[in-house]
């Protein structure tokens, strides 16, 4: 356990708002990155690498599905 929901409020607040910027930071890194690796990558490459996104849509949303239909397996991840 992080320990964080034992600190006062407004420490979680603060831990929670670094997160969430640290969070939103490496996202924007990620998304400028895979933009340059996309302009620089073959044109079939990236055509073929997109169209695989449906697919991976349906697995995350198989697993959101889950989350809420085993309850025990999800939290026997997290003590």
């Amino acid at each position: 356990p992080s320990g964080v929901n034992g600190l006062p409020l407004w420490e979680q607040g603060g831990v929670f708002l670094l997160s969430l910027g640290a969070v939103l930071g490496g996202a924007t890194v990620l998304i400028a990155l895979g933009t340059l690796a996309s302009r620089a990558a073959p044109r079939g490459l990236v055509r073929t690498l997109t169209s695989t996104w449906p697919l991976l849509g349906l697995v995350y949303l198989a697993a959101g599905a889950t989350h809420f239909t085993y309850h025990g397996a999800y939290e026997a991840i997290y003590p």
